[in-house]
This record gives C-alpha cells, sequence and structure tokens, in this order.
C-alpha cells in the first residue's frame, strides 16, 4: 500500500501498488489504511503532509472455510447438467439467478466468477468470461472444489481460444491436463490444443493488438494482460502513447521494467506459466508481435 499523511494526521491518496489479484483484499486494506492516524512530521513547528509512504498488509486465509453453499452447489450442477443437454437458455436462466445471489465470503465469491464466466461465455462475450473464469480460479483455484476446479479451466480453455488468446488457452489446457490426463480431454478440447501446438510450429510472427482497459476499482491500476504463445515478444506502438511499465510474471521469474516501442523479451522456459503485465493510460493501444525463435 502506499498512502500520504496529511496535515491533520489522516490518510488520504492511498493506492494499491502490489496485489495478490482480488479486489475483496484490495478493498479491506484500502479500508483498513483510511482508518489509521498518525502524528504528522513538521517542520519549524508547523505540521506539514508526508508524501508516498508504503507498507504492507498481510492476509491470512482459513482453508476450513472453502467452498459454497449445499445451494449453490446444487444450482451449479443444474446449471452444467442443462448445458450437457444443450438446453443452453435453460442453463443461462439457472446462472443468471446464482449470480444474483448475495455471496458473503470470498470463497463464495470465487464461485460466483465460475457462475458468472459461464454465463458471459453462453452469450459469446469471450473476454469477459476468460476475465471471471480467472478470479475463479484464484489461488490455484484451492477454494473450490477440484471437479469445479477442473470444469472452469475446461471453459477457460474455450473462452480463451473462441476470444483469439491462444498463450491462455494454452496455459489453462496444460493446467487440465496435468489434473486429469491428456488422454481424458473432450474431443473439443483436444482440437484446441492440436491447433495451439500446430500454431505454436508457425513460422511466421503472430500479431496481436490490445487496449489498456478502465481501471476495474478506483486502488487499481490500469493494466492489460497478455499470455504469449511463443517464446520471444516484441512491443510495437499502435497510437500516439505507449504504455509506461512492463510487468513479467510467471512462477519462477518476477520483473518490472520501464516500457519502450521495440522492446523485446525472450521467455524463458524454465520461468514456466507467465504472463506479461502492460500499465498505462486507459485506452492505450498497442501491437505485440509473438516470434518464433530463430
Amino acid at each position: 500500500m502506499q498512502f500520504d499523511v496529511r496535515e491533520d494526521g489522516r490518510t488520504d491518496e492511498i493506492e494499491v501498488i502490489d496485489r495478490i489479484g482480488h479486489e475483496i483484499f484490495e478493498r479491506a486494506a484500502v479500508d483498513s489504511v483510511s482508518r489509521w492516524r498518525y502524528a504528522p512530521v513538521t517542520e519549524a513547528g508547523i505540521a506539514v503532509r508526508s508524501r508516498g509512504l508504503r507498507v504492507a498488509i498481510p492476509f491470512k486465509l482459513d482453508v476450513q472455510a472453502a467452498g459454497a453453499t449445499p445451494k449453490a452447489k446444487q444450482g451449479l450442477e443444474a446449471a452444467l447438467a442443462a448445458m450437457r443437454s444443450r438446453d443452453l437458455e435453460g442453463a443461462r436462466q439457472i446462472l443468471v439467478q446464482l449470480d444474483a445471489w448475495e455471496w458473503p465470503n470470498l470463497y463464495e465469491t470465487q464461485y460466483r466468477s465460475f457462475v458468472r464466466g459461464l454465463v458471459l461465455h453462453l452469450d459469446d462475450q469471450n473476454e469477459a468470461s476468460i476475465a471471471a473464469l480467472q478470479r475463479a480460479l484464484l489461488f490455484d483455484g484451492k477454494y473450490i472444489r477440484e471437479v469445479d476446479r477442473r470444469r472452469a479451466l475446461s471453459f477457460l480453455v474455450r473462452a480463451a481460444y473462441l476470444a483469439d488468446k491462444p498463450g491462455e488457452a494454452d496455459r489453462a489446457l496444460s493446467a487440465l491436463e496435468l489434473a486429469v490426463g491428456a488422454e481424458r480431454l473432450p474431443s473439443d478440447l483436444r482440437q484446441i490444443r492440436d491447433l495451439l501446438e500446430e500454431r505454436r510450429r508457425h513460422s511466421e510472427p503472430i500479431r496481436y493488438e490490445i487496449e489498456i482497459p478502465p481501471r476495474s476499482t478506483p486502488t487499481r491500476a490500469a493494466m492489460a494482460q497478455h499470455t504469449p504463445l511463443q517464446a520471444v515478444v516484441r512491443f510495437e506502438t499502435a497510437g500516439e502513447s505507449f504504455p509506461r511499465r512492463l510487468g513479467i510474471l510467471c512462477d519462477e521469474h518476477k520483473e518490472m521494467l520501464d516500457a519502450e516501442p521495440g522492446m523485446e523479451i525472450e521467455i524463458d522456459d524454465a520461468w514456466e506459466n507467465c504472463t506479461l503485465q502492460v500499465y498505462g493510460t486507459p485506452g492505450t493501444r498497442l501491437t505485440i508481435l509473438e516470434l518464433p525463435i530463430s
């Protein structure tokens, strides 16, 4: 967290600068810092503002509290059964009702994100579906049932592929194969896997246009994410402005860089499961070129 202390000792200009990834934590942290009081710094006997103070706020999760209520799980099972029988409108009605519930805690919030991701997928809003399903899979999905984690991964593969985000699809597919085995994948996911593999072997660069969206909350920095499919990534400007910062977030490597047009990054295989986070002004557009290794 970063904040200022005013002349009267109260805090303001509160900002989350490093996050776990869930808005529940951000809201709780901002609320906590907003109630803090300090003895202000004085200069020549006059209180002055202190700027840019930073503090880390730890959170501890109660694993024993994990899971949604039986009613929520029953509703989810009914919706999935309707989807399997191709009653998509019936499934959608159930899911919309579930999404309208008040979900009281983090664990049920993850189920709500799963439900919302399915609704958006049925409505062909696949980019929004990706974001919701990724929220459902926070903390490696350990706060939802394993069967639901696998279901969320399956739908994430489909939504990402339809949204032309092969990196996200490939990452979710790898996690799903690890959980169930490649031979047990549904036929449509095996087809997606083969198409992704063919695309990975493609000899030409893969071009993506991405745009930094508005902040999702007042405390969250404006950021776009991209999961690369190939090993070398080049950033090119697609307008007058260019993103300010670039984060590389991998299982085995984390790094923040100043973004510059034309910069190239080589993703090391040993880093595993990498996502690129691009920070800047909302509405900024840029081109990403993924290059095959020469």
